[in-house]
């Protein structure tokens, strides 16, 4: 998508104010969490997508 309907300094202070979020290249983003069960990394997936 050319122009995603995303604010920029959202995403800046978002990468700012959480360790675990980080840039992947100029277009991707890597958060790096370590969760033991498939079923705790679903609801974190879930839980970042409903939050941000």
């Amino acid at each position: 998508m050319p122009n995603p309907p995303i604010d920029p300094m959202k995403i800046i202070t978002m990468i700012q104010s959480k360790r675990h979020i980080k840039m992947a290249g100029q277009d991707k983003l890597r958060i790096e969490l370590k969760y033991g069960d498939l079923h705790q990394r679903v609801m974190a997936i879930k839980n970042f997508f409903l939050v941000n």
